[in-house]
Protein backbone atom coordinates (compact mmCIF):
# COMPACT_ATOMS: atom_id res chain seq x y z
CA UNK A 1 0.00 0.00 0.00
CA UNK A 2 1.44 3.36 -1.04
CA UNK A 3 0.77 5.97 1.66
CA UNK A 4 1.45 8.76 -0.84
CA UNK A 5 -1.74 7.80 -2.72
CA UNK A 6 -4.01 8.25 0.31
CA UNK A 7 -6.35 11.19 0.76
CA UNK A 8 -9.32 12.26 2.90
CA UNK A 9 -11.28 9.16 1.85
CA UNK A 10 -9.08 7.06 4.14
CA UNK A 11 -10.16 9.24 7.06
CA UNK A 12 -13.81 8.94 5.99
CA UNK A 13 -13.44 5.15 5.95
CA UNK A 14 -11.84 5.16 9.42
CA UNK A 15 -14.61 7.32 10.88
CA UNK A 16 -17.28 5.08 9.35
CA UNK A 17 -15.59 2.00 10.79
CA UNK A 18 -15.30 3.58 14.25
CA UNK A 19 -18.99 4.57 14.15
CA UNK A 20 -19.91 0.99 13.19
CA UNK A 21 -17.84 -0.49 16.02
CA UNK A 22 -19.30 1.93 18.59
CA UNK A 23 -22.90 1.12 17.63
CA UNK A 24 -22.38 -2.64 17.32
CA UNK A 25 -20.32 -2.70 20.52
CA UNK A 26 -17.62 -4.85 18.96
CA UNK A 27 -14.92 -4.81 16.37
CA UNK A 28 -15.79 -6.43 13.06
CA UNK A 29 -14.14 -9.76 12.33
CA UNK A 30 -11.95 -10.07 9.27
CA UNK A 31 -9.64 -7.27 10.30
CA UNK A 32 -6.91 -8.84 8.20
CA UNK A 33 -8.63 -7.33 5.13
CA UNK A 34 -8.06 -3.58 5.03
CA UNK A 35 -10.95 -1.46 3.79
CA UNK A 36 -13.66 -4.10 4.18
CA UNK A 37 -17.14 -2.56 4.14
CA UNK A 38 -19.38 -2.54 7.22
CA UNK A 39 -23.15 -2.46 7.83
CA UNK A 40 -25.36 -2.61 10.90
CA UNK A 41 -27.32 -5.81 11.45
CA UNK A 42 -31.05 -5.16 11.19
CA UNK A 43 -31.41 -1.44 11.96
CA UNK A 44 -35.00 -1.00 13.17
CA UNK A 45 -35.54 2.74 13.62
CA UNK A 46 -35.27 5.58 11.13
CA UNK A 47 -32.28 6.90 13.11
CA UNK A 48 -30.34 3.63 12.86
CA UNK A 49 -31.31 3.14 9.22
CA UNK A 50 -29.85 6.58 8.46
CA UNK A 51 -26.68 5.76 10.43
CA UNK A 52 -26.42 2.49 8.54
CA UNK A 53 -26.50 4.32 5.19
CA UNK A 54 -23.76 6.66 6.42
CA UNK A 55 -21.64 3.73 7.64
CA UNK A 56 -22.10 1.82 4.39
CA UNK A 57 -21.17 4.83 2.27
CA UNK A 58 -18.20 5.76 4.48
CA UNK A 59 -16.82 2.20 4.44
CA UNK A 60 -17.40 1.40 0.78
CA UNK A 61 -14.57 -0.79 -0.49
CA UNK A 62 -14.32 1.36 -3.62
CA UNK A 63 -12.95 4.67 -2.33
CA UNK A 64 -14.65 6.56 -5.16
CA UNK A 65 -18.05 5.51 -3.77
CA UNK A 66 -17.34 6.90 -0.28
CA UNK A 67 -18.74 10.16 1.02
CA UNK A 68 -17.14 12.83 -1.19
CA UNK A 69 -14.32 14.75 0.44
CA UNK A 70 -15.92 17.98 -0.81
CA UNK A 71 -18.90 17.22 1.44
CA UNK A 72 -16.60 16.85 4.47
CA UNK A 73 -14.69 20.10 3.88
CA UNK A 74 -17.80 22.32 4.07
Amino acid sequence: MDIALTDARVDIYALGKILYEIIEGKMKKGRNKPFHSAALKGPMTKFFKTLNRIIQQATAENRNKRIPKEFISR
